[in-house]
């Protein structure tokens, strides 16, 4: 464990720490190159004098699509440990021990809980990881994170439980996560019925295991394969921002602040007549 490691200096930052900034009377226009970042990867905001851009950058192929987001509620005496176990996994090619030791990463610093909970929802992913790992190396499922997400409801388990491509070490593997699970009946799944509670149990289960997936990636960024790192670039005005716009023009932002006017003006006072 390495509480010294810096992440700056393992990522990319091809980012300019500055915006372009022009001033004239009441107005500031501020510009900076966003390059191929998307808009719900950047996050602007500000206060009565400064600006801030955000920036946080989603690659689509690995398995930790913000390795700085997902660290980020985990101690820096592990952060080296798990930047070189997981930097480089990508969806295409992951083994399912891979998944499962990512799984249990998160479990283990961020789940939470008691330990039987955790235990449940690692047993459910062991099964899920491996059937997922087969559909892809046989070139029928394309595995990334999204279809990840997708692919975790009891339904889809039974059905790949059942499905005669998979193998049958695959097959075995969840029907015997099935037969475990709580409200969850053999018979009744043949006759088409499975119990709310069967549903309620391995809800909380994948809820547990989906949240290491942090919720950054969207299908429709651009799918960038390659790792980049945060950035916040920030601007301090030297009069207050009483107004501010932003526009995204190609992969140009432009912001334009309006200060509040800093010249004293004479204010009229108003004389009142007391009443007796």
């Amino acid at each position: 464990m390495n509480s010294d490691f810096n992440i700056r200096n393992q990522q990319a930052y091809p980012f300019s720490d500055a915006f372009t900034a022009i001033s004239s009377g009441n107005k500031t226009q501020l510009s900076y190159r966003l390059g191929d970042l998307d808009l719900n990867e950047v996050r602007l905001t500000h206060n009565d004098n400064t600006v801030i851009l955000n920036i946080q950058p989603y690659s689509h192929a690995h398995l930790i699509g913000n390795m700085e987001l997902f660290l980020s509620g985990i101690k820096a005496e592990f952060h080296a440990d798990i930047f070189k176990k997981f930097a480089d996994l990508r969806w295409k090619d992951c083994s399912s021990s891979e998944l499962d030791a990512l799984a249990e990463t998160w479990q283990k610093h961020m789940g939470g809980g008691h330990e039987a909970w955790i235990a449940q929802a690692l047993a459910m992913a062991r099964p899920f990881h491996f059937s997922l790992v087969e559909l892809r190396d046989k070139w029928m499922f394309v595995l990334d994170e999204e279809n990840y997400a997708n692919s975790m409801s009891l339904d889809s388990f039974v059905s790949l439980s059942q499905n005669k491509v998979m193998s049958e070490t695959a097959r075995k593997q969840l029907s015997d996560y099935l037969m475990t699970l709580p409200g969850y009946d053999q018979a009744d799944m043949l006759k088409g019925s499975i119990s709310p509670k069967a549903y309620e149990m391995h809800a909380f289960h994948t809820m547990r295991i989906s949240s290491m997936l942090m919720g950054a990636g969207h299908r429709n960024n651009k799918q960038r394969t390659y790792r980049l790192g945060n950035a916040i670039i920030k601007y301090t005005a030297a009069l207050p921002i009483r107004d501010i716009t932003a526009v995204l023009t190609d992969d140009i932002l432009s912001i334009e602040l309006v200060h509040a006017e800093s010249d004293f003006k004479a204010v009229h006072i108003q004389q009142e007549q007391c009443k007796n």
